[in-house]
């Protein structure tokens, strides 16, 4: 600190501040310069690998590819090995590293399976291009599962990426984990912006066209339109033989109010036709689960037929709790034909068939977890509202039944003062004593619910309202009652 602002000593810090200035939160999780967490003393011993064993059990992961679960940790062994605890922490910071490990678990499988299969030709080699990479989890695990001698370089593309040979600013994603030595398959970073028509062709320019061999497209969590973009790049770049894509989110309201439409491959379709799709046999249109539903069938009927040898859809539950769990995978043969009844084909459905199944036994405790928490939450509203129907009722029956009184009250000294002077005083007498009796019983009941009601005093000028039986105290406390 500036001399102007030296720190006061701890002894005249509050408590809590003193704590905060204990010699053991110097190295706390605090935001460093470049906008990383400096890692605790403990931090060795508290995010190492069996933290992370216990951590992936809780995940469907583990009971869906165990064997993958293994592979995994072992790298993640590797990388507490080679990494220091700053670049480390940034992996495994709020369960990053196992949260992306879990849904991309599937996309892994579909990889592995296309590059053992695929034929390839003399010094040809796979090329992955990773679609709004992000931080790189996906492209990280798939350097060290698939084998070098198949694959020539791994892309990661995103607009966050610093330019090449730059200097990472604050709002660039920091790729020093990327440029770190040990990746058995080279990792390269390019900066596009999808929604740039200009730099997705020059991506399909300067990445896929000049790769020597076949060209892998792996597009997970696409954000709104650029889903489209992935599309139209797999159609019209032949030699893309696989394309992965796992769509994040619909396409903003602002697409509606302009009435885009939207042409890939040979479909048309309009984003009216997704926000507003009627449901069947009624006018109102669907809710968020069954749009993101419409918008991948309009995505998956988007791909090419003509020289695509399969295409599918298909639900795989990696995250339960959610609805995002559409993946879309297109297979192109390496040599140009389109063989609709290959082995290929069929190997590719059976993999998707048994991702699917998999996956459905592996979430069925995270499902029932769910059903069970819903139902609770159901009892719980439902005993919530009877309790606001019974105190609603109790409060205004007694205010209905202190008018009641009140009204009686009034009937009986109107007779009282219309029978006074003859042999009929007696009985007015008597009924004046029941209301009376009546009415102090209403105002003890009324005090639950507020002061003693007395009747307004009348306005100069005015007349008096006996309608008016409340005072402005009692009907505060209503208000608030009923807030």
């Amino acid at each position: 600190p500036s001399p102007a602002r030296q720190p006061r000593p701890a002894a005249f810090l509050p408590v809590g501040l003193c704590l905060c200035a204990s010699p053991l939160s110097m190295d706390s999780d605090v935001a460093s310069d470049d906008g990383t967490p400096r890692i605790r003393d403990d931090f060795d011993s508290t995010y190492n690998v069996d933290w992370m064993r216990e951590s992936l059990r809780s995940k469907p992961i583990s009971h869906a590819h165990p064997d993958l679960t293994l592979e995994s940790l072992s790298i993640l062994s590797r990388w507490h090995a080679r990494f220091d605890r700053r670049l480390w922490i940034r992996l495994c910071h709020k369960h990053r590293a196992l949260k992306e490990l879990n849904e991309v678990a599937p996309v892994i499988s579909l990889v592995r399976r296309h590059i053992a299969d695929t034929p390839l030709g003399p010094g040809e080699k796979f090329t992955i291009v990773d679609l709004c990479s992000g931080f790189g989890y996906l492209s990280m695990f798939l350097s060290e599962l698939l084998p070098p001698a198949r694959v020539r370089k791994i892309v990661l593309v995103d607009k966050s990426w610093p330019m090449y040979k730059a200097t990472p600013r604050p709002h660039h994603i920091n790729w020093e984990h990327i440029q770190t030595p040990g990746w058995p398959i080279e990792l390269q970073t390019r900066k596009v912006d999808l929604k740039s028509t200009r730099e997705v062709r020059q991506l399909g320019t300067h990445v896929v066209e000049k790769a020597v061999g076949p060209v892998i497209v792996l597009a997970v969590h696409l954000c709104g339109t650029l889903s489209i973009k992935a599309v139209t790049l797999f159609n019209i770049m032949p030699q893309i033989s696989l394309l992965v894509l796992k769509p994040c989110c619909l396409p903003g309201k602002v697409h509606l109010r302009v009435k885009s439409v939207w042409d890939i491959g040979d479909h048309v379709f309009s984003a009216k036709d997704v926000h507003e799709a009627p449901q069947p046999e009624s006018r109102k249109p669907y809710g968020v689960e069954q749009k993101f539903a419409v918008w991948s069938d309009h995505l998956h009927a988007g791909i090419k037929l003509n020289d695509v040898a399969d295409k599918h859809l298909k639900t795989i539950l990696v995250t339960p709790w959610t609805h995002q769990n559409t993946f879309i995978v297109a297979e192109r043969n390496s040599t140009g034909q389109v063989p609709h009844d290959s082995q290929a084909s069929a190997d590719l459905s059976q993999l998707l068939e048994d991702l699917v199944q998999r996956h459905e036994n592996a979430c069925t405790p995270y499902i029932r977890r769910r059903a069970e928490q819903l139902e609770q939450a159901e009892r719980a509203r439902a005993a919530r509202d009877e309790a606001r129907l019974r105190h609603k009722e109790a409060k205004y029956g007694s205010r209905r039944r202190m008018y009641e009184a009140r009204e009686a009250e009034d009937a009986a000294r109107k007779i009282f003062e219309a029978a006074k002077g003859t042999e009929r005083r007696a009985e007015a007498e008597e009924a004046l004593r029941v209301a009376e009796e009546a009415a102090r019983e209403m105002e003890e009941l009324a005090k639950v619910w507020g002061a003693p009601c007395e009747p307004t005093p009348p306005r100069e000028g005015g007349k008096k309202n006996p309608g008016k039986m409340l005072s402005r105290r009692v009907i505060q406390r209503d208000v608030i009652l009923d807030g």
